[in-house]
């Protein structure tokens, strides 16, 4: 079942196993394909060249000291249908499944909740560990079906030295079928069916054309790639150009976004870990998208108002207005779990210790206020609503794979929900802003225009800036590009 063959080299010539399974497996080699290896003197082998599971040309004395190969009868024999279960059949491969997901560990190591598994996966020497958290997905989420592998090869780690830092515990490489002899037709094919040109689920590529007919080629392109890491300035405790110049000290490259309406923004040119932020922990910077940025100065809070944060988990908008203004500030979330994120982050911006403060933290379910509300009109309501989270899927990949389309007409009923809920909340002269993270029009503009329908004391109101290419808000829905992710607003006023 398992390629290894050192024992059978071993019985043959003992001073050999290594360097002759490397080369009997893979036949790379730049001697002719027709010697004899074991008639080869063991100085002879040394210096051959060989490609191993990482298809990386070296010499068989930097090379791995094992390779494992599961072939397509061992497939097909014990009726593997995940690469998982392949590979957990070898020595020292030991895989964990949190329920959702699987996670490859080998060598006693092994994190639950660790997304980044340091293997290096390949199909056909290609990488394809995905691009946000390098993950080696060999669940069910592999992108092919094993009844069309020729083999599998594993390279135990570590091989980070040559291999770079996903090879830390080892290369697991997947040989198809007939890839070889007819790739470029495949690649042709492939280019041809929407959902693997476009790496998307087919509901969607139905949708977006539809909605944004000349922009979803855009939209699809940009959630394909990296998201930038966005910083938000604490103006409470440094205005934004004494931050940019402690970047600059740091040697840490940046640019200013053209549309920041809060004016309080640094995109990085390379994302690094936030413990290498200067002034982080002292709470002089947050880490939040651009367009998350937009909902604080869209609010149009000012000091002593009354301010309502109805969805606040993790709580990047709730600390961004109080860094705003002084106001007295009820943050709900319906998870108590994630409303210790909102705790912790008010606690290292150090925005509880203002005097001129007030905030409540409240575990409710913002759509039944008769549990929580106290009868005081908000002069100021941010609904963050739930949603499909289709304009952040770049932040989080396997969400359009997971979500269905009938997921949307549940989202949209939530929303309505909370809309009609918190609408009597407001005092007249209020403003709601309505905050989805949502590209479609069923949880946006369909979802605005039923409740103006319903609520003959609500308008839309203009904000005083535009949005991307100069379009006046009102309201509007920013697009995942270069500098955010995709994002709908619309403010609302109480007549």
């Amino acid at each position: 079942m398992v390629g290894t063959m050192t024992q059978l080299f071993h019985r043959r010539r003992p001073a050999l196993p290594a360097l002759a399974v490397l080369c009997v497996l893979h036949g790379n080699l730049a001697l002719a394909e027709t010697a004899d290896l074991t008639e080869l003197s063991f100085e002879s082998l040394s210096t051959l060249q060989v490609s191993t599971a990482s298809r990386f040309l070296q010499s068989v004395r930097e090379a791995p000291s094992a390779v494992q190969v599961i072939r397509r009868e061992d497939i097909r024999r014990h009726g593997w249908q995940t690469l998982t279960e392949a590979l957990s059949s070898l020595p020292g491969f030991y895989p964990l499944n949190d329920g959702a997901y699987d996670f490859p560990g080998t060598r006693g190591f092994l994190i639950p909740g660790d997304y980044n598994t340091r293997f290096l996966l390949l199909v056909d020497g290609q990488r394809i560990n995905d691009n946000i958290y390098q993950q080696a997905l060999m669940g069910e989420d592999f992108p092919i079906d094993l009844m069309l592998v020729e083999r599998i090869e594993y390279v135990p780690g570590p091989g980070s030295s040559i291999y770079g830092g996903n090879a830390i515990f080892g290369v697991v490489n997947v040989i198809l079928r007939n890839f070889q002899r007819q790739r470029e037709s495949l690649e042709r094919l492939a280019f041809n069916v929407p959902e693997a040109r476009w790496n998307f689920p087919g509901w969607w590529l139905k949708r977006l054309p539809a909605e944004h007919p000349t922009q979803w080629e855009a939209i699809v392109t940009s959630q394909n790639n990296r998201p930038p890491m966005t910083l938000r300035v604490n103006q409470r405790l440094i205005p934004r150009a004494d931050y940019a110049a402690q970047l600059d000290a740091a040697g840490l490259q940046y640019r200013v976004p053209a549309a920041d309406p809060a004016g309080v923004a640094l995109i990085l040119d390379t994302p690094v870990p936030v413990s290498e932020l200067p002034g982080f922990a002292a709470g002089q910077v947050s880490v939040q998208d651009l367009g998350a940025q937009w909902a604080a100065p869209l609010l149009d809070v000012a000091t002593g108002m009354r301010v309502l944060d109805a969805c606040a988990a993790p709580g990047g908008k709730t600390s961004h207005l109080l860094e705003s203004a002084d106001l007295d500030l009820w943050a709900l979330d319906s998870d108590a779990g994630r409303l210790q994120q909102v705790s912790g982050n008010l606690d290292r911006l150090a925005l509880r210790e203002l005097p001129s403060v007030k905030v409540r933290l409240l575990a409710e379910d913002a759509g039944k206020p008769s549990a929580w509300w106290d009868d005081h009109p908000f002069d100021r309501i941010l609904l963050d609503a739930p949603c499909t989270a289709s304009g952040v899927v770049r932040r989080h990949p396997d969400g359009k794979w997971l979500k269905r389309a009938e997921d949307m007409q549940h989202l949209a009923r939530e929303q309505s929900r909370l809309l009609d809920a918190l609408w009597p909340l407001l005092k007249s002269g209020g403003k709601m802003l309505y905050a989805t993270c949502s590209l479609f029009q069923l949880e946006n503009s369909d979802q605005v225009t039923a409740f103006l329908a319903r609520h003959a004391d609500a308008r839309i109101e203009p904000v005083g800036f535009t949005g991307q290419n100069n379009d006046p808000l009102t309201p509007t829905a920013l697009l995942p590009d270069a500098d955010m992710d995709g994002f709908f607003y619309a403010r609302l006023l109480k007549t």
